[in-house]
């Protein structure tokens, strides 16, 4: 059984607060979220045909 990552609640718990309404978030909220640039995010993204991350 594979285990969370150390950090995975905090995060979870943070993007709850941040989009309590949603189920999935734009890579543009998403490096807002993180605070990068959102090419970057586009670039590391496994959906990259895709506004969701």
């Amino acid at each position: 059984m594979a285990r969370e990552k150390e950090l995975f609640r905090d995060y979870l718990i943070r993007l709850d607060e941040k989009f309590p309404d949603k189920e999935i978030i734009r890579q543009k909220e998403c490096a807002e979220f993180l605070g990068l640039d959102k090419r970057t995010v586009k670039k590391k993204s496994a959906y990259q045909s895709r506004q969701s991350v």
